[in-house]
């Protein structure tokens, strides 16, 4: 059974009522990511408020909004949020909706969207919108990125791997270009599962690169360590 909290260096995640528990995927965006003099934050599918707290940690003077549909997560992500050094508002609605009624613009978009597509939805129906696109599409997801995102904003997520020719396109067709793109395999050697992406509305060529989380005798990398140090991993752990 998951721990009910996840203790990162600088803030600790509950996550007793979210679906979805403090994972590889959320804390490789988080600290992939690089918000610069970035006023307005938007987390598309906060869950925990993880990623929202994460961006903080970088950019502790920016205005963050984490926006979840679940009403239990959403109220977890406001008590992590409470608990932090930092001011995140946390806003329970559907993207969709939020898209309409928005105010302002957003410098950085931020998601760990649903990736699981056409396939048998989870008797869970919390975790079924957290892991399915049938609460949130990959159509819908860029449609509202695209309608929020600021003319110089950013948007970072990852996917499945398997998902990128579909993702880019959808992407290409809403005016959104990867402008640096992350292969991340889970050992070393290993065929890429997921990709760290990277959008802005000026169109050029990406800078790829690779990633593996563990070396094949399972021990963490150097290069997560060094990614992901800032949070909860040290050089000796």
């Amino acid at each position: 059974m998951p721990s009910p909290f996840f203790k990162f260096k600088q803030f600790t995640i509950r996550q007793e009522r979210s679906a979805m528990k403090v994972g590889v995927d959320s804390v490789l965006l988080g600290a992939w990511c690089k918000p610069s003099d970035v006023r307005r934050v938007l987390d598309v599918g906060c869950g925990t408020g993880l990623l929202a707290l994460m961006v903080a940690q970088k950019a502790p003077d920016a205005g963050i909004v984490a926006l979840e549909i679940d009403a239990a997560a959403a109220e977890e992500a406001r008590l992590n949020a409470a608990s932090s050094p930092w001011n995140v508002d946390v806003v329970c609605g559907d993207f969709k909706e939020y898209v309409a009624y928005a105010a302002d613009k957003f410098d950085l978009i931020i998601s760990n969207p649903p990736y699981f597509a056409n396939s048998l939805k989870n008797p869970d129906a919390a975790r079924c919108a957290a892991r399915h696109d049938s609460c949130l599409s990959y159509e819908d997801l860029i449609r509202g990125v695209s309608t929020l995102l600021s003319d110089d904003g950013e948007f970072y997520c990852i996917i499945p791997s398997d998902s990128l020719p579909h993702f880019k396109a959808l992407a290409y067709n809403a005016g959104l270009f990867p402008f640096q793109m992350v292969h991340v395999s889970t050992v070393a050697g290993k065929a890429p599962k997921r990709c760290l992406l990277a959008f802005s509305r000026a169109k050029t060529a990406p800078c790829e690169s690779s990633l593996a989380i563990m070396s094949s005798d399972h021990s963490y990398t150097p290069e997560y360590r060094r990614l992901t140090k800032e949070y909860y991993l040290g050089d000796s752990d």
